[in-house]
């Protein structure tokens, strides 16, 4: 499964423990291989992908490729000001599923696109998907009688 992440308004916000520190990101709870038979492994793991500040811009984005999520594995995502020993924000990726049925993970190439907003003084998150996520396919075939 491929993530993208975008994460954006970290630089503007007073995010507790930041002090000029950098952003970090770990994905909780990931399945870390598949058997030969198809099955998820029941060990889990933490990564951490990385991320890259844009330009100028308050956005930063990352992408990272794992295994499928399945129901033993309650995948968090989880964002950290510099090395802090607690997360200022963790998102549940099933209920993030859940609000966006558009997204759909069952496919052969499945994609999990994410756009975090943190937004305000005192860290008010926005979680939605990009609107370079979201695509409409309306094929037009004509069958030749």
């Amino acid at each position: 499964m491929k993530v993208y992440l975008e994460i954006a308004g970290y630089e503007t916000t007073t995010t507790p423990g930041k002090q000029g520190e950098s952003l970090t990101v770990e994905m909780r709870n990931m399945p870390c291989r598949v058997f030969f038979d198809n099955r998820i492994c029941p060990q889990r793991r933490n990564y951490y992908p990385e991320i890259e500040k844009q330009d100028n811009k308050d956005l930063y984005v990352g992408q990272l490729c794992t295994f499928r999520l399945d129901d033993n594995h309650p995948a968090q995502i989880a964002l950290y000001a510099g090395d802090g020993a607690e997360p200022f924000y963790t998102l549940d990726v099933e209920e993030f599923l859940k609000d966006n049925p558009e997204i759909d993970i069952s496919k052969q190439e499945a994609e999990l696109p994410l756009r975090i907003e943190i937004k305000g003084k005192d860290v008010s998150v926005g979680v939605t998907v990009p609107d370079w996520g979201i695509e409409d396919i309306f094929p037009d075939i004509d069958f030749e009688d």
